[in-house]
């Protein structure tokens, strides 16, 4: 969103759009309508692989998603900011017991 506020081109918001509406939402949602949710952790993580191993583990880095969701919702994606707050809420209410304790890695236990 920074290359797009720079230099106007739309292109730069498109991929921004395309990650955070797009990719993020079906990483949160569509395992669950397919039926492959996964069972403890709710269908959060940060990859799954070929072999269909999820990688649940969260480090602090994965919380400057929240700011570029809120910009897309608060500036550049409007239309949208209600899937973008539901996704924001979602992903803190998964990433809360870390946040609570204030882990710098967040590798929460199977809970299901």
């Amino acid at each position: 969103m920074k290359a797009y506020a720079v230099s106007g081109d739309i292109s730069y918001l498109d991929a921004a759009k395309l990650s955070g509406y797009t990719f993020l939402y079906n990483m949160q949602h569509k395992p669950a309508e397919e039926g492959v949710h996964d069972k403890y952790y709710g269908g959060f993580a940060r990859y799954v692989t070929i072999t269909d191993d999820w990688s649940q583990p969260m480090n602090v880095e994965d919380l400057y998603d929240f700011i570029g969701l809120k910009m897309l919702a608060e500036t550049y994606d409007t239309d949208n900011k209600t899937k973008y707050e539901t996704m924001m809420s979602d992903a803190a209410g998964f990433l809360r017991s870390g946040f609570e304790d204030l882990y710098l890695h967040f590798d929460p236990k199977p809970n299901g």
